[in-house]
């Protein structure tokens, strides 16, 4: 989090998420620049919308050289925001966000879901609790936090080339909550795509996959709805409802295991879906078992 202005605005704080480009620039490059696409996209979409607030917007973007200098990084710029929901649950007795309050982020994110859905006909993809973001509860902990940093510097290291650049270690902990938190985004949206038609590809973190992905059917809008609902029970619950792994492979994730108990919790799929599934022959037998 640093300092940022334009010459005629006012100075403020922001949060710069930088994309790292690696060996190969060309073959890097592509999916940041879809994300800054589908990011100027959502920003300027509809302003007016009920769900606009509760998405993360870009501010700007530029390119930061690399060490060697035949690179550039990617820097999008962002309003700050406290903490990521998982972390924002660790405020809370036994690691569980009060009904009183999720409720009220619950209905936000459902209208920046409506937004995405229906004005910028795009899906996020990787619903989690690390892509959504709880704002400040106190709009003067940036400032805070940076005069705190500046009297007891972060552990940091020199990086020997020929700018001598200094290394520092991120901070994302502002501490305990000295009031009610205010309103939640909806961010990153790094794996997010256009949906105005079916999508083949594999795509949620493991946990929060939706059937259709994992049966290679094809996607729409209805996997952010899947994921939403996966994840607020484990947010409610303190555990999760589909620990779809393989204990004796490590714990490496099980798609059988995971289709299984999805199964057992809501019956076979539909058939309309088994019949799009490219794995299906693989994870069902004929009856659908």
């Amino acid at each position: 989090m640093l300092k940022y202005r334009w010459r005629w605005l006012k100075e403020k704080y922001v949060a710069i998420k930088v994309n790292a480009i690696g060996q190969h620039p060309l073959q890097q490059k592509k999916p940041f620049d879809a994300e800054v696409r589908i990011l100027e996209h959502i920003s300027t979409t509809n302003p007016k919308h009920i769900g606009y607030p509760y998405v993360r917007k870009l501010i700007d973007s530029f390119l930061l050289s690399g060490k060697t200098g035949t690179q550039s990084h990617q820097c999008l710029v962002f309003e700050p925001m406290r903490e990521p929901l998982w972390l924002y649950q660790t405020r809370f007795e036994g690691d569980v966000v009060p009904p009183e309050a999720l409720k009220c982020q619950v209905h936000m994110i459902l209208k920046a879901l409506d937004y995405l859905h229906s004005e910028c006909h795009v899906i996020h993809t990787d619903i989690k609790p690390d892509n959504i973001m709880v704002e400040f509860e106190d709009p003067t902990l940036p400032h805070r936090s940076a005069m705190e940093a500046r009297l007891h510097p972060l552990p940091q290291k020199s990086y020997r080339d020929p700018d001598s650049r200094i290394i520092y270690h991120s901070g994302n902990d502002f501490g305990d909550l000295v009031g009610a938190a205010g309103y939640v985004q909806l961010s990153d949206f790094d794996c997010a795509v256009q949906g105005d038609a079916k999508h083949p590809d594999v795509i949620q973190a493991d946990i929060y996959r939706a059937p259709e992905v994992i049966l290679e059917a094809g996607y729409s809008y209805s996997v952010d709805i899947w994921s939403l609902g996966v994840m607020l029970w484990d947010v409610i619950e303190g555990k999760r409802l589909f620990s779809a792994v393989d204990t004796h492979k490590g714990n490496e994730y099980d798609s059988i295991n995971h289709l299984a108990l999805i199964t057992a919790l809501l019956g076979p799929p539909p058939e309309d879906l088994l019949h799009r599934g490219r794995r299906t022959d693989m994870l069902y037998d004929g009856k659908g078992k």
